[in-house]
């Protein structure tokens, strides 16, 4: 389809907060971040497979991909959920949504410490 998003061209939404989130250990997170934010600002879904991430995050390979959507998973950044066909259970797609938006707590996780709001 010569219409279909294939990430942004001009800016990636990046929140300061998550860029200069100490818990966030790898570089590439938070410009996946990024690309997950920015598609879901135009789109209103992310759609991109682990492959086409590597490319636009200059990934070596889609284990890192997968390192980092780990990561903001677990920082509370985003969710992911895996569709399955009920009859097959083979996967169809997966689903990735941002749980950060402007003006909200820096994460979602139950547990927050009282010094700068992280999560813990």
């Amino acid at each position: 389809m010569a219409d279909e998003f294939k990430g942004a061209r001009i800016f990636l939404n990046i929140p300061a907060e998550i860029a200069h989130d100490p818990r966030i250990k790898r570089d590439k997170s938070v410009l996946l971040f990024g690309e997950i934010y920015s598609m879901l600002n135009v789109t209103g879904s992310f759609f991109m497979s682990n492959e086409q991430i590597a490319k636009r995050i200059r990934a070596r390979s889609t284990r890192t991909v997968q390192n980092c959507l780990d990561e903001l998973e677990n920082l509370g950044y985003i969710s992911r959920k895996v569709i399955r066909d009920p009859n097959t259970k083979a996967v169809i797609r997966r689903e990735i949504t941002s749980n950060w938006y402007p003006g909200a707590s820096k994460c979602r996780r139950p547990m927050q410490s009282n010094a700068g709001g992280w999560c813990i």
